[in-house]
């Protein structure tokens, strides 16, 4: 027993790979997937909060939302010569499912121009987080192995000082994962004696700005600035070998990763009953 905890301690101190949000693997909203994420210019729900927090005081009505999403990735790996370790073979992802709510209301008796407020939020079915560490030789899809099983909660603000301008605030919000552990084992009977697990939870924000802006005739133009945003966990450990052999242990890594990104689209809209471009 303590010589598998030992291992599986170990292999937590390796740092995992960067990768990105849930929400730009996936899409959010049932429209934005359906328009395989072009939101920027053209969003006018509470998809809004994550794509563009300008647009939303456009809107100028309620909107509500609930979806479900269900991933099943058809993705495998042909290797040209398989590896006498049986594992070591290649990883294939798991189906990913969660529930993805929203709102957004206009806030107009506040100002004299349209000023709107949006919350919302994705939750993968089942926890509020995963991730999981692979040997580095396993070929695997490091993009969709967990990126769909975390959660991320988005909140946003936007106003509309002119008919043809709007801007907006917003903010995603993930937790890092930290805590302490103590582990005491028995070599003879390879028993354990005690342990102690301590676990914390950071909130941590990372900021949207966003604007869009009616052009003449039915086109809309929309740019978005989204910080960097990073999931990290940190747990220092210590194992006890028949209370003679002390080993310190450094585990921590980050298992999500979005960079900062500058976004602009292009919409085109005649109207609500006609057909969007983006």
């Amino acid at each position: 027993m303590n010589t598998r905890l030992l291992v599986l301690m170990l292999s937590l101190s390796w740092a995992l790979p960067a990768q990105s949000s849930p929400l730009e693997l996936y899409g959010f909203s049932p429209r934005s997937i359906a328009m395989s994420g072009a939101q920027t210019a053209t969003s006018n729900d509470y998809g809004a909060a994550f794509y563009n927090p300008g647009a939303l005081a456009a809107q100028g009505r309620p909107t509500v939302g609930l979806n479900f999403l269900y991933s099943r990735p058809e993705l495998s790996i042909d290797l040209e010569r398989n590896s006498v370790d049986p594992d070591l073979a290649p990883l294939r992802p798991d189906v990913s499912s969660g529930f993805g709510i929203g709102f957004t209301m206009p806030l107009d008796e506040l100002a004299p121009f349209p000023i709107a407020l949006a919350i919302a939020a994705y939750a993968p079915k089942g926890h509020l987080a995963r991730g999981e560490v692979f040997d580095p030789r396993i070929p695997q899809f490091l993009r969709y192995q967990n990126l769909g099983q975390k959660f991320v909660g988005l909140g946003a603000l936007s106003i509309q000082p002119l008919s043809w301008l709007g801007i907006g605030i917003g903010t995603q919000v993930l937790a890092n994962t930290g805590g302490q552990a103590e582990v005491g084992a028995r070599l003879l009977d390879q028993g354990v004696e005690d342990r102690s697990v301590e676990m914390r939870f950071a909130l941590k924000l990372a900021p949207i700005l966003g604007a869009k802006i009616d052009l003449p005739g039915p086109f809309e133009l929309g740019v978005v600035w989204r910080d960097a945003l990073d999931l990290s966990f940190n747990m220092p450990s210590r194992l006890n070998l028949d209370s003679a052999i002390s080993m310190d242990l450094d585990i921590s890594g980050t298992v999500l990763f979005t960079p900062e990104i500058i976004t602009a689209g292009f919409g085109y809209n005649q109207g609500p009953n006609s057909p969007t471009v983006a």
